[in-house]
């Protein structure tokens, strides 16, 4: 549908393309041949900003199709057991936690709690 004033299409509110409300999209044709598809008016009109020969047209959707779901009675999901778990009160679960001093890594003893160098920078000011 070549239109010389497609623009008050857009804004006319008697307009098919604003009316309706069923699922839809623009297929744009631009000078050249080439197709463009846009999902909103605002899109269509940004086209035609840059195109002012192009063309459109409103594509509706098919309606969506009902469908019948059998409904299935599944066997409920396997659960863990709860009432043999213990939380301490530091948060730990299964029992109490024993404090180490270091853990071996391949064959290399690492202290649990590290110490980090303190930086000598003066802090930066940022006020």
């Amino acid at each position: 549908m070549k239109n010389k004033n497609q623009r008050s299409l857009l804004t006319d509110s008697n307009s098919d393309l604003v009316r309706s409300d069923m699922p839809h999209y623009f297929e744009m044709t631009l000078p050249n041949g080439s197709k463009r598809h846009c999902g909103t008016l605002r899109d269509v009109e940004c086209v035609l900003s840059i195109y002012p020969d192009a063309v459109y047209a409103k594509i509706l959707l098919p309606p969506p199709q009902t469908v019948d779901v059998a409904h299935v009675s599944l066997a409920p999901d396997p659960e863990l057991p709860t009432k043999d778990i213990v939380v301490n009160m530091d948060g730990g679960v299964g029992g109490s936690w024993e404090e180490v001093e270091y853990v071996e890594v391949g064959g290399q003893k690492l202290e649990t709690q590290q110490r980090l160098q303190q930086s000598e920078l003066q802090p930066i000011d940022l006020t």
